[in-house]
């Protein structure tokens, strides 16, 4: 999860930098919207990285429930 967080605060940092390149601004010309980017791109990234977690968790029961279904058919 940090790693995530981490991930999504460089690219969002690069993204302003990015966007303010194609204006022909300097990089750093609002240090707060650098601020921001990060905060937002981290914290989507970490969001992202935890419903994945969940996704994985409950394919895992399902395939679970579904192996223990066929299981009891074939000892029926």
């Amino acid at each position: 999860m940090p790693f995530a967080a981490t991930l999504g605060a460089v690219l969002g940092v690069g993204v302003t930098c990015f966007k303010n390149n194609l204006c022909y601004l300097p990089y750093y010309r609002k240090p707060w919207e650098h601020v921001i980017s990060a905060g937002v791109f981290g914290y989507a990234f970490q969001w992202i990285a935890a419903k994945e977690d969940d996704m994985v968790r409950q394919i895992e029961e399902y395939y679970d429930k579904l192996d223990a279904k066929t299981k009891e058919k074939l000892q029926s």
